[in-house]
This record gives structure tokens, sequence and C-alpha cells, in this order.
């Protein structure tokens, strides 16, 4: 990250002396929550909404387009639910008893990449929409006592493109000084190849930040 964040700002640079009309780079620090899209998610953990802290970076393009990145970090930890099933001659499944035993951690990065438009609506706000590419990366980890009393465990790890995001944000700046305050929240969409194989663990994003400029902005 900290070699992302260097090579963010020789870019920067490099952008300014070609336009310095353009609008600045920034970095945000965000907190706020995520609602996973995982069905049964809260049967282990009581809740599908957790605590997500994460980081955000723009890289300007234009004096109103970003090249936009985010990274936000998801994680619970649980009781998996235990069921066990019967089956009869035609192939119908029964439950016959369910019990909460052992423990489950579940984490989760969401890293967001794509571009984020600004429309200014007055000298203090401005509206974001964002859209693009959403990575993640999963672990998680369950362990539990078998109908044999024997201790059990999965696991369940892998990283790669979920699908597609898209938001919206409401920004408040301070003057022309370098830093702002925003609330954001964004969809993440998970492909259905995904969502069919491991499940669906796109979500929605709900963010409150701060928001620093590498140098003063000038109103467009």
């Amino acid at each position: 990250m900290s070699r992302f964040i260097l090579l963010l700002v020789l870019l920067t640079g490099s952008t300014y002396a070609q336009d310095p009309n353009l609008e600045s780079a920034f970095v945000s620090a965000n907190i706020g929550g995520f609602i996973t899209a995982h069905d049964g998610f809260e049967d282990t953990y009581n809740s599908k909404f957790g605590f997500a802290p994460g980081v955000s970076l723009g890289l300007p393009l234009s004096p109103h387009l970003y090249l936009y990145g985010k990274a936000t970090y998801f994680a619970k930890t649980g009781v998996p639910l235990i069921t066990t099933y019967s089956i009869d001659t035609a192939g119908n499944v029964t439950v016959i008893s369910q019990r909460k035993d052992g423990t489950a951690k579940f984490r989760e990065w969401i890293f967001n990449a794509g571009l984020l438009y600004d429309i200014i609506l007055s000298q203090k706000y401005k509206l974001g929409i964002s859209a693009g590419a959403t990575i993640t990366s999963l672990y998680e980890h369950d362990e539990y006592h078998g109908i044999t009393s024997e201790l059990s465990s999965s696991t369940l790890t892998g990283v790669g493109l979920l699908g597609y995001f898209c938001g919206l944000s409401l920004e408040r700046n301070f003057g022309d000084g370098p830093f702002s305050a925003f609330a954001e929240v964004q969809y993440n969409y998970s492909r259905p190849i995904i969502s069919s194989f491991i499940g669906n663990y796109g979500g929605t994003n709900l963010t409150l930040g701060v928001r620093w400029y590498f140098k003063d902005r000038r109103r467009k």
C-alpha cells in the first residue's frame, strides 16, 4: 500500500506539470459498515452487518473525473450452525436438528477500482458518482464438533474479480483548504458465476470519511 501511495504522488506531480488546472489528487480515511449479501451469513455471525474501515485514493484525469480506488476490510466472528438432515427413499430432504457449536472466523478485503465523477452542487457541496470493478480476498475458517463429537474444520479462501460496483457520495468542503468530509454508499454486485459457486459475497458499503487533497483546490 505504501508503494502504491508513493507511485500516486509521483504520477500526480507529473500530471500537475502537464495541466495545472486539474483538481487535486486525494487520499481518504473511512469508517462505516458493510452489509453482506451472502445468504445465511446471519445464521453463523448473528448479523449481515459489520464494522468496515478503509481507505480510498483519487487521481485526477480531468477537472471533474478521477481514477478511483478504495480498500475496505470486513471481519466477523461467530458460531457455526450445524444442521442434520435425513433423506427418504423418494429423495426428499428433511431437517432433523440444528445446533450452534464451535467457532467461526470470517475476513474479507473488498477492493474497488474504477472512476469517480464529481458534480458541483454549491461552493460547499458536491455529488460524486463512482463505478468500476470489485476485487475481493476471502478467508473463512470454521471449527465444530460433528455427530461423533470429533473436532472438524473447514476453510474457504479465495481472491479474484468478484464483480462490479456503483456508488454515490456527498462531499462537504471547508473553503479551499486540503480537508473535506464525505458520506458514501456503494453496492458491490457479485457475478452470477461467482455467486453460484461460492455464494454472494458482495453487498452494500456504507462510509463516513475525511478526505485530504494534495494541494488547495479551485472550484470549476
